[in-house]
């Protein structure tokens, strides 16, 4: 692809900033879980 093709910096920083992303639903995630099977009230 030549001058199109992404640069190395680029597609680390891409791979970093969706890493995070993943990290941070995932523990969202699991937060929201764990505080539903923990709740008195799980219907609302």
């Amino acid at each position: 692809m030549g001058a199109f093709a992404i640069k190395p910096y680029v597609k680390a920083a891409a791979w970093l900033i969706s890493s995070v992303l993943v990290y941070l639903n995932i523990r969202m995630v699991y937060n929201e879980a764990e505080a539903f099977l923990t709740s008195d009230n799980p219907g609302g």
